[in-house]
């Protein structure tokens, strides 16, 4: 049954709308987008390695989007630190 109600589905459920906040947010230029992709994709992890059959694909696909959102987290600090200096001098 597709929605019957137990941790696996109701973790899937949350980090599918993590995802999708996550998606909305960096699409209106939120930093805090990352914060809740790396959550959803931590998420999505956990949702891999408790199923039957974990997809160890998809599950570094995850583990790669983790790595992703960090590095793209720490570029958009950086970027606005150099814009915010250069408006200092």
């Amino acid at each position: 049954m597709i929605f019957d109600i137990n941790l696996y589905n109701i973790l899937s459920a949350t980090a599918l709308m993590l995802s999708i906040v996550g998606n909305l947010l960096i699409n209106n230029k939120i930093r805090f987008g990352y914060v809740i992709w790396i959550t959803s994709n931590t998420s999505w992890i956990i949702v891999n390695l408790l199923s039957p059959e974990t997809n160890w694909f998809q599950t570094a696909m995850f583990a790669i989007f983790i790595a992703l959102n960090v590095h793209g987290l720490f570029k958009w600090r950086l970027l606005s630190k150099n814009k915010n200096d250069s408006e200092d001098n």
